[in-house]
């Protein structure tokens, strides 16, 4: 067996590391389906910021962006955004939904996070890449139903397990969130409805009665 050269060692540990990245997102995934299958998934909703949940994934698939040459664009709005929702659902719905805009992004291009107009109590946020297509039939049942669809290889022919899109929508569902997949001229795009967290006081805390309310609703709502 000869000696790796230089070259050829920075590509096994940049693979080894991708491999790793995607091993431990899937089991993070994995955990947090699994105990909503065993438990419910319980709701901790609150004020939570979007920038640092993006800026988070982001590093945890740098490795990823960088082996496909895929830049990630952060519309200057998105700067102030906040929702009221469980930071952790938060967390494992935007890690899954960019990674599998980088799966499906040709080499080269940009991923783009921007808000978007919605009804009154929500925020919307799109996050748009050029590539791949899904077929309109397989676009119609992402959108319309909650199960484990099998997935699709990417534009460098990556592998996933299709678990990844069934937990965003189960955890948008519990977080009173609404997804929907829509393709462009380019691409893709993914568009989310979030409750705002919008309601504050001037120190930036909800006021108590709010505060309350909100949480008294979720109770009912996780009870339905």
């Amino acid at each position: 067996m000869g000696v790796l050269t230089a070259e050829e060692q920075q590509l096994s540990r940049s693979k080894i590391l991708q491999q790793t990245t995607d091993t431990l997102a899937m089991v993070d995934a994995l955990l947090i389906w699994a105990k909503g299958q065993l438990e419910g998934f319980k709701v901790r909703p609150q004020r939570v910021a979007i920038p640092p949940i993006v800026e988070q994934v982001y590093h945890l698939f740098e490795p990823k962006f960088k082996d496909k040459n895929v830049r990630l664009h952060v519309d200057s709005q998105l700067s102030s955004l906040s929702v009221f929702c469980d930071e952790q659902h938060m967390r494992i719905i935007f890690q899954n939904i960019l990674a599998n805009a980088i799966k499906y992004s040709e080499v080269g291009t940009t991923i783009t996070l921007m808000s978007y107009s919605c009804p009154l109590g929500y925020v919307g946020v799109a996050i748009q890449n050029t590539g791949a297509k899904p077929p309109e039939k397989v676009l119609q049942d992402l959108n319309e139903e909650v199960k484990i669809e099998s997935s699709t290889p990417g534009t460098a022919s990556e592998r996933g397990t299709g678990l990844g899109l069934y937990l965003v929508k189960q955890l948008l569902f519990q977080n009173r969130g609404h997804f929907n997949l829509q393709c462009w001229e380019k691409g893709v795009v993914v568009l989310l409805q979030l409750p705002t967290a919008d309601l504050v006081v001037e120190d930036g805390a909800l006021p108590e009665e709010v505060h309350k309310k909100r949480l008294s609703s979720w109770k009912k709502w996780q009870n339905v």
